[in-house]
């Protein structure tokens, strides 16, 4: 009983690594597998056509627009040198907060134009 207990244990401790996503290995197939991080581009396009649209709707004037564009920008500029070093889950996690962020607040700051 005791070696079955062991042996179950062991297959669980196992079981994070096999879930990681693989990028292949490459043609050595000698490298150890790389986990792939989500980018956040896909939501600072969101980010980005919601300010096209409430700039568009007269939802956004122009300097908010302006300035809601260039943290975007900062974001992915931030994404960037982060991915040339290796991104660390913390700066995978501070990357999702302020992209999440971003789209919040052009979100909030185009519903605050319309209910005027």
């Amino acid at each position: 009983m005791r070696a079955v207990m062991m042996l179950a244990i062991g297959m669980l401790a196992a079981t994070p690594a096999s879930a990681q996503i693989w990028d292949g290995g490459g043609a050595d197939g000698d490298r150890e597998p790389v986990p792939l991080v989500p980018s956040v581009r896909p939501l600072l396009a969101e980010a980005r056509s919601d300010i096209r649209d409430g700039r568009r709707a007269g939802q956004l004037d122009r300097r908010e627009a302006r300035g809601l564009r260039r943290e975007a920008r900062a974001v992915a500029g931030l994404e960037d040198r982060y991915l040339a070093n290796g991104l660390s889950e913390a700066e995978r996690a501070e990357l999702s907060v302020r992209a999440q962020a971003l789209l919040g607040l052009v979100n909030a700051r185009r519903a605050r134009s319309r209910g005027q």
